[in-house]
């Protein structure tokens, strides 16, 4: 059957049937309040008696949905910021700084959808899709602005609206009264003789007309928008959409929103970027069901669009060079260090080069340096310190022994490198530009508030970087003209329309702000600089769920920390194969801003992995000790060839997890510091002083009788030779009566 188009009414007793509860305040007078700085949804019911009702299979009844659009803000109360940084693992104070401002800040709407759905229980069975609740008609339908411009520059805009809306019976009474005044005057002469005359008449009334009528009148819901201009040489220039709606006669409406532009302004008017919107906005609507269908159930579901920035750093990355040079002239093994320039407020960069650690074996999970030529001859090695500002590099070089013992090959060892570096702390240069839309709804299936009705808090359901120029916005904010701000506009309206099918948007209800990927790519950001310290390989995570991780892990072994804050939620959940809601889990653990509970815990000392020293000159392995908040109790020297005070040992062992300023023990090589003497010819005595004088701490083996005529004839190892102080060194005796007999 059809259905003819219903005027709208107001003057009506509305009953609310669904609200935003969130936006109550529970207590009066005790000094807090709901956030102000949220949208919310109130929806109202009217239908009218049986005797108002227009046909006889049929219901008509009305809706109102109230929407008040604001910007997007959480409440600090709330979110209780500070609590979770201070809990969390989080040290860095440029990253905290930022992370607060953007959890706390104001995200202007630039545009809302409203969408509004009327159907049947769920439970009852009873209607076909024929016979659902449709909208026969709804209010209102369109918005348009005019600009209007005259030829010498001046702009007349201006929106009339006019809205009368009455329902019952007006009594009309006009009184109408009518004064009549009459006046006469005649004045005659005569020229022989003089002779004057003259008459006045004065008359005076009054009429009073009476009448009264009474009509039964219903009144309706008229607006309209005017753009006017008095100039004659006015010409039409642009006409905006403000307001669009879309499929009257089903069982949904929505409703597209988008704040005025900017109008024709003079050339020294700046603008900082599109309007925002703000207010409330009604919304009317006419729905018709079956007479057997006594309630039904209304939705209303509200999305904003809010412009976002995140941070775009300069990291004022550089390069330096390191060079080492050894040369070796004899068979004795010389060993040198070479440091690269530090340079005040730069660290050293390990997301660029790729490392190699100690026998110069290239290792992908090293960075910061990159090793250019290498040139060893003879025999020579060499191994790469990364420091937290220096790169430094260690080596040796020996010559070798010809086929005849007087001569030597000469060694060397070359080693060239670039060493990377950037910022310690990046400058923000502006901020990439995004796209964040928020939504909440409410749902009612009584044309009362005798049972509770659903409510759905507000959720982020959808985010995108936005690349025009336009959007580009600095530090210093610079304004923009009057055309890049509409543009953007219209980008906004395009990107919103677009998100409606996007496959990336969020499930309503499950996204926070501090889940959203504004958020998470700051932090990623910042886990990057930080080192393997704090962007580990995802399953040395702490805290995470082992099920999810071994999952992920399944598909990428190496990723880290801060890849998975980067990657969208939902390229994770179509890469991993999990749900969403396992994705969203799997973030807050690896973002570290649990909600808090309780009192602030004892902090905890984070463990630290125990450098590798092996290899390193004493003075280089305190060093290396002390950049990572460690302490060197001990050095105890030990017998090795390695060159003398290299580390060859370390308590704890490299890559053990103990507490910020633990003690670390190490062993110093002796190295070939004790070059034999010539003792031929000596008696035992002497020979045995003249090597403890040189360093030899081990006690000589004697092959022969000792005695007063007994003189040494060889030493094992021979004369010159470099041993270390521990070397077994044998001396062979003879008597000098037996060498005279000889």
């Amino acid at each position: 059957m059809a259905i003819a188009t219903f005027s709208l009414p107001v003057d009506i007793p509305w009953q609310r049937i669904a609200f935003s509860e969130d936006m109550i305040d529970p207590i009066a007078c005790d000094r807090s309040l709901p956030s102000r700085w949220r949208s919310s949804i109130a929806v109202f019911a009217y239908q009218p008696p049986q005797d108002q009702q227009r046909t006889d299979d049929f219901l008509v009844s009305y809706l109102k949905v109230a929407c008040t659009i604001t910007g997007y803000q959480i409440d600090g109360k709330e979110i209780r910021i500070r609590e979770r940084l201070n809990r969390s693992g989080w040290t860095d104070k440029d990253l905290t700084d930022r992370l607060g401002e953007a959890a706390l800040a104001y995200y202007a709407c630039h545009g809302a959808i409203l969408e509004v759905v009327v159907a049947p229980h769920a439970e009852d069975k009873r209607f076909t899709l024929e016979e659902y609740p449709y909208l026969a008609d709804f209010d209102p339908k369109k918005r348009e602005l005019y600009e209007i411009v005259t030829e010498t520059g001046e702009v007349m805009s201006r929106s009339l609206e006019d809205v009368n809306v009455r329902l019952g019976q007006t009594t009309l009474q006009s009184h109408e009264v009518m004064d009549k005044t009459t006046l006469a005057a005649s004045l005659s002469a005569s020229y022989a003789g003089v002779t004057l005359a003259g008459s006045a008449a004065n008359e005076s009334g009054t009429t009073d007309l009476s009448q009264q009528g009474s009509e039964n009148i219903r009144t309706s819901d008229a607006a309209r928008e005017a753009r006017e201009t008095f100039s004659h040489t006015t010409q039409l220039s642009q006409m905006y959409h403000q307001l669009d709606s879309y499929h009257l006669g089903t069982n949904r409406a929505a409703f597209f929103v988008l704040p005025r532009p900017h109008m024709v302004q003079s050339p020294t008017t700046f603008v900082n970027g599109p309007r925002e919107i703000e207010g409330i906005q009604e919304f009317m609507l006419v729905v018709v069901r079956p007479k057997a269908m006594e309630e039904y159930c209304v939705e209303a579901y509200l999305e904003t669009a809010h412009l976002t920035g995140k941070p775009e750093y300069d990291y004022g990355r550089t390069e330096t060079p390191l060079h080492l040079k050894v040369d070796a002239p004899d068979t004795t093994r010389h060993s040198d260090s070479a440091t690269s320039v530090r340079i005040p407020g730069y660290v050293v960069d390990t997301d660029r080069g790729v490392g190699v650690p100690l026998g110069g074996i290239p290792h992908g999970d090293m960075g910061g340096y990159t090793v250019g030529p290498v040139n060893i001859t003879m025999n020579g090695d060499y191994t790469f310190v990364v420091g937290t500002d220096t790169v430094a590099v260690h080596g040796w070089a020996e010559g070798l022994h010809t086929n005849h013992p007087d001569e030597t090959y000469p060694g060397t060892l070359e080693v060239s490198a670039t060493v990377y570096l950037k910022k310690q702390v990046p400058t923000v240069i502006g901020h990439k530009p995004g796209l964040m839309i928020t939504g909440r709804a409410v749902c009612s299936c009584k044309r009362s508030l005798d049972t509770k009705a659903a409510v759905e808090k507000v959720s982020v359901v959808f985010e995108k970087e936005l690349a025009t120029k336009e959007m580009h916005s600095t530090a210093e904010r610079e304004p923009m003209s009057i055309r890049d701000a509409n543009h953007l506009g219209a980008v906004l309206k395009h990107e919103m329309l677009q998100s409606l099918s996007s496959p990336d948007r969020y499930p309503r209800g499950t996204v926070d702000l501090l889940d959203s990927q504004l958020m998470s790519e700051m932090m990623s950001t910042h886990i990057e600089q930080s080192g393997r310290a704090v962007n580990m390989p995802l399953m040395d995570w702490a805290g995470i769920d082992q099920k999810l991780a071994l999952q992920v892990t399944a598909y990428n072994p190496l990723i880290t920390r801060s890849q998975m804050l980067e990657m969208p939620l939902a390229e994770q959940v179509e890469t991993f194969g999990l749900s969403f809601a396992d994705v969203v889990k799997l973030r807050r653990s690896l973002a570290d801003l649990a909600e808090p509970e309780g009192p602030p815990p004892a902090p905890e000392r984070l463990p630290i992995q125990t450098p590798m020293l092996m290899g390193l000159a004493s003075y280089e392995a305190r060093t290396a000790l002390s950049a990572a908040g460690l302490v060197l109790s001990s050095s105890t020297l030990v017998d090795s060839p390695m060159p003398s005070n290299t580390v060859v040992g370390q308590e704890p062992e490299p890559g053990a997890a103990i507490g910020a300023g633990s003690q670390v023990s190490i062993q110093l090589a002796t190295g070939l510091s004790v070059r034999l003497p010539d003792v031929i010819g000596l008696q035992f005595s002497e020979a045995a002083c003249r090597l403890r004088e040189t360093g030899l701490r081990a006690e000589p083996s004697v092959d022969g009788q000792p005695g007063s005529d007994a003189v040494v004839v060889a030493l094992e190892p021979g004369a010159g030779t470099l041993v270390t102080p521990s070397t077994a060194v044998t001396i062979k005796l003879r008597q000098r009566s037996a060498n005279r007999r000889a």
